[in-house]
């Protein structure tokens, strides 16, 4: 007996889940005979327009998305036969594919070829998909039994570095085998998603990813549907796609290794850059002061260890500090200091002095000494407060300071006093509010204090830490640390 599933669909929006691209006409009409069976292969050749009207028959549903809520109920399908170019996404939003199961035989009708990229995507890579012309149907008929074909052994490290193998293997069911984790699962639900060799992506968007995998770990093998959405990544579709085990490559961890210019482990980090090398005497600075951090004399990735640096602020969790050397307020003499999971019961006050061993890093364009994985303690509290730390004056500085390129890198991680300051806008949303002197403007923001936001037309003095900060557009920021931090002043 035949089953007979239809849904309905618009086009999409670019609001987070998928839109048409641009290039595709999605109403159907650009070409292709509504009448004429193709293959997935002319699906995916470049050959057939967007927007061609498409009819599969007898391929092989390999997966269905039943997890999560952006794509549930979507499908993807093969050719019985298998091999590159072999398999399509469907995409089915807001109507499951009720009723199918793996390894059903299917007709797909109604749909058109979608080349699928958001329009932040300027890479020219798109995903393939079969989706509804605007106000029709896909009608998926249940044709029978059928065997999921075998899933390909593919080379993870060519899979992530090549688009043009990645696209071969788009929407297939693929293998990587003996591979590891360069870095756990980040982000929760179908959002998260990990690295492994390659580097890989590997995508939770169809099962969950255990929050036990771990940095290291090794697995035999892990199959799903290779996916694009601005990168290749690999979608495993049941928990027993990731099988623990198996033989992976060293840890680049050794002098010789960490000296080759190589990628031994193949985590896209080569020698210094990679963490795993940092504790070796190749990639130790012995003589690092947090002016040579900051000011770029020592690059990213070095080991380095601060002796005798003076706490300037400590954020509410204290996963966070900033210091400076004990030589006092000066340009580039500042810099933040991640904890993260480490014991946040550290007993440090601002004016503490402090040892440092970590790592240098960048994130967000913000320049940090980080945790070393399985490392010595990051801070160590060697001298009570004897005195509060020295602030740099921002008086005539503030263009230098709010400046998000070269200008202002002088100042990042500094503590610094600005005063004549004026409320020009606040946002309630994200707590922070933009002051200027008429000229300039630089947002304070609650990062490390969760301050009450002053009124437009406030008058202030701000004393602060200065942070480089990046959601979309670089910016210059001012990081109050407690109330006493944010003092009534003169507008100019």
């Amino acid at each position: 007996m035949l089953c007979t599933v239809t849904a309905t669909l618009g086009c999409r929006g670019d609001d987070g889940d998928d839109n048409p691209d641009t290039d595709g006409g999605m109403n159907g009409t650009d070409g292709g005979d509504p009448g004429a069976d193709i293959s997935i292969q002319e699906v995916q050749d470049d050959g057939l327009a967007s927007g061609s009207q498409v009819t599969l028959r007898g391929v092989v549903v390999v997966a269905i998305d039943k997890y999560g809520t952006s794509r549930k109920g979507s499908i993807y399908v093969m050719e019985p036969e298998g091999g590159e170019f072999s398999g399509v996404y469907v995409f089915l939003k807001g109507a499951e594919a009720t009723g199918l199961k793996i390894g059903d035989l299917v007709d797909v009708e109604g749909g058109v070829k979608d080349e699928f990229a958001l329009s932040e995507d300027t890479s020219g890579d798109t995903m393939t998909e079969i989706s509804a012309p605007e106000g029709g149907a896909i009608t998926l008929t249940d044709v029978g039994d059928g065997t999921v074909p075998a899933a390909a052994v593919v080379d993870p490290v060519m899979l992530a570095s090549d688009p043009a193998v990645a696209e071969k293997w788009e929407s297939v069911l693929i293998k990587i085998e003996n591979v590891s984790v360069s870095s756990p699962p980040t982000d929760e639900g179908e959002k998260a998603h990990m690295f492994v060799t390659g580097p890989l992506s590997v995508s939770a968007e169809m099962v969950e990813l255990p929050d036990t995998i771990a940095a290291g770990d090794c697995y035999a093998s892990i199959t799903g549907v290779v996916n694009y959405f601005f990168n290749y990544s690999l979608l495993p579709t049941q928990p027993s796609d990731l099988a623990a085990g198996g033989t992976c490559l060293p840890p680049e961890d050794t002098e010789e290794l960490c000296q080759d210019t190589m990628d031994n482990d193949a985590d896209g980090f080569t020698d210094c850059e990679d963490r795993s090398c940092a504790l070796t005497a190749a990639c130790t600075v012995d003589d690092a002061t947090v002016v040579k951090v900051q000011d770029g004399t020592i690059p990213t990735s070095r080991h380095v260890e601060i002796v005798g640096a003076v706490v300037t602020a400590i954020s509410e969790d204290r996963e966070n500090i900033w210091i400076q050397d004990a030589t006092g307020a000066a340009q580039y003499n500042g810099v933040g200091v991640y904890r993260g999971s480490m014991p946040n019961d550290l007993e440090i006050d601002v004016g503490s002095i402090v040892d440092i061993d970590g790592v240098t890093a960048e994130y967000n364009t913000d320049t940090q000494i980080v945790a070393i994985a399985g490392g010595p303690a990051l801070v160590t509290k060697t001298a009570d407060p004897a005195a509060v730390p020295a602030v740099f004056d921002g008086a005539t500085f503030l263009a230098k300071l709010a400046d998000a390129g070269d200008a202002g890198e002088p100042f990042e991680g500094l503590l610094v006093t600005i005063p004549n300051l004026t409320v020009e806008e606040v946002d309630m949303t994200h707590n922070e509010a933009t002051v200027g002197d008429g000229t300039t403007s630089i947002v304070i923001n609650d990062t490390i204090f969760a301050f009450s936001v002053p009124a437009v037309g406030d008058c202030l003095t701000v004393t602060g830490i200065m942070a480089a900060e990046d959601f979309g557009t670089p910016r210059r920021a001012i990081l109050p640390r407690s109330a006493a931090d944010i003092t009534t002043g003169t507008c100019n």
